[in-house]
């Protein structure tokens, strides 16, 4: 599991994945230009099924935030790095998830996240992790009693929710 500070704070992700083994890189603040610089670094010394991708900080309401297609061209380019060395292992990306703090540009990060299913879609050991419909209530706005009073990262109710999209993803892909 790779990513921003939601992947560094998921403090029940080696019990939430068993008996997947889990190591957990996530680091707080993580861009994917940060991924596609380091990523040779962070990934390739490890051995594992699968690679878990979880970066949430190219769009989030800043002066220097990327566009979604500069987003999706990191992603790509992150993807061909893992490639490099590990050519059929299964990548998943997390989608970016909705939440009350980054709302002002969700349509930017709704379309990064297009992109990057696309992108998905072209790879055939590559898969998209959908989370809007689940972190949105039925209004439409973020769900916040699954984030904490940051409004950013999830509580234990929202990490629950990606435990089950996530390990059904894993066993439907692992198990095949």
């Amino acid at each position: 599991f790779v990513g921003s500070s939601s992947i560094r704070l998921w403090s029940t992700l080696t019990q939430d994945m068993a008996p997947y083994p889990v190591i957990q890189r996530g680091y707080g603040g993580a861009k994917l230009s940060d991924l596609a610089v380091y990523s040779e670094r962070i990934i390739y010394p490890h051995e594992f099924r699968a690679i878990v991708i979880f970066i949430a900080n190219d769009i989030s309401g800043s002066e220097e935030d990327k566009s979604p297609q500069e987003v999706a061209r990191l992603f790509k380019y992150v993807l061909k790095t893992i490639r490099n060395k590990y050519p059929d292992t299964p990548v998943f990306w997390i989608a970016i998830t909705p939440t009350a703090s980054r709302w002002s540009v969700w349509p930017q990060i709704s379309e990064a996240n297009r992109l990057i299913r696309n992108v998905c879609a072209k790879d055939r050991h590559a898969h998209f992790i959908s989370t809007d419909f689940a972190f949105l209530d039925t209004s439409g706005l973020p769900r916040e009693e699954l984030f904490q009073p940051d409004k950013l990262h999830l509580n234990a109710n929202g990490y629950a929710l990606w435990t089950k999209m996530v390990r059904q993803e894993l066993d439907s892909v692992l198990r095949e």
